[in-house]
């Protein structure tokens, strides 16, 4: 029998905490193998095949380490979790800006069960079903990374290229079906980027990414161009994804009785009736659901309890649903959305409920007018 894959853990020192850790992967059915320095594992990933990563996001070196790996282009499917002091709404986006995929608590070991559990090693799985081509314009190399591995996961055949002149004559491709582009793209910017592709008959969507202080100006100088739309280019790049779904189904309809919008806030979920609370990140919402970005993702039909502070609140609100659908971590099927689960809500706790609905509804009306 070929031996299962190890987790490999970087960056810990204390030895209780490494064997605490190596318990959490033997109950996972996993082996482990631990390193102190970034240095230490690039040269074990030389010559390893690890099923997971988890990396101490307070080390030295964290960040860089989490990038390298993600340059490494036969690690593009093994997951990294971040392991933070404590979990908040910033951890979450910081680790998904390097390339990473989940935070559990480095006090916690026994986090990342469910999560080794929910990974799938089956190599036999197939690939989601090619998209076409996606172009990515952007001089920045670690952008360029991080972008390819969200588009190819979600089907995408990805090219690249670092000016704008480069970028029109790669739009009239007829396989061609997205433009990722820099707001700050050499030669005139991914606004004017857009334009040109415009003026010259491509219908293409394009996605420009910018700097939140450039959002608004940018919005303002893309007009009313068709399938055009800006985003944060500081925020993770599935949010990418999400904005690209949202052109490729301008003008259509798909029965959502309320938008649904990028939001990004830590969540508690477990199981009705269970004992014990795990966490993700919220990924988008809706007036009547929400996606929780997670590795430890629960299966669709089960009854699930939530707890989160809602757009344009300071105060936590406790919330029951139902699973309606589950996507695991890898290239296995067409990756709209980043590992997890949606659940549809059907009640909470007293006036909970409404403090949601007027989160959400405040939100919307900033957000999108509504």
């Amino acid at each position: 029998m070929k031996p299962a894959r190890p987790l490999l853990v970087v960056g810990i020192s204390d030895p209780q905490v490494i064997d605490n850790f190596a318990l959490s992967a033997k109950e996972s059915g996993l082996e482990m193998h631990a390193v102190r320095t970034p240095d230490e594992a690039t040269g074990w990933l030389e010559t390893h095949d690890p099923v997971a990563i988890a990396l101490d996001m307070m080390s030295d070196g964290a960040e860089a380490s989490c990038l390298g790996v993600r340059g490494m282009a036969r690690l593009a499917n093994v997951p990294i979790i971040g392991l933070a002091p404590e979990l908040n709404d910033l951890v979450f986006p910081e680790m998904y800006g390097w390339g990473g995929d989940d935070v559990a608590r480095l006090a916690v070991p026994e986090e990342l069960v469910p999560r080794l559990r929910g990974i799938s090693v089956d190599g036999s799985l197939h690939p989601p079903p090619p998209k076409g081509g996606a172009l990515v314009v952007d001089a920045d190399r670690r952008r360029r990374v991080l972008y390819a591995r969200v588009l190819r996961t979600a089907g995408y055949d990805v090219r690249f290229a670092v000016k704008a002149e480069e970028a029109v004559t790669a739009s009239t491709s007829e396989t061609l079906k997205l433009v990722i582009a820099d707001a700050d793209l050499e030669g005139g910017g991914g606004v004017e980027l857009a334009k040109s592709i415009r003026a010259g008959g491509v219908a293409v969507p394009v996605v420009v990414a910018a700097e939140p202080k450039k959002m608004k100006h940018c919005r303002d100088a893309v007009g009313d161009l068709a399938k055009v739309a800006v985003t944060d280019g500081f925020a993770p790049p599935e949010n990418l994804l999400f904005v690209a779904n949202e052109l490729a189904r301008s003008g259509s309809t798909d029965g959502r009785s309320s938008a649904r919008l990028l939001y990004g806030a830590v969540v508690a979920f477990r199981s009705a009736g269970r004992g014990q609370d795990y966490f993700g990140c919220t990924y988008n919402i809706s007036a009547g659901g929400l996606y929780v970005r997670t590795l430890a993702a629960l299966n669709g039909g089960e009854e699930v309890w939530i707890e989160l502070r809602p757009p344009r609140s300071d105060r936590r609100v406790r919330l029951e649903g139902k699973v309606v659908w589950r996507r695991r971590f890898g290239p296995i099927e067409s990756a709209t959305v980043p590992p997890g689960f949606g659940v549809q809500i059907t009640d909470g706790a007293k006036g909970d409920l409404a403090r949601y609905e007027a989160g959400y509804h405040a939100f919307a009306a900033d957000t999108v007018g509504t």
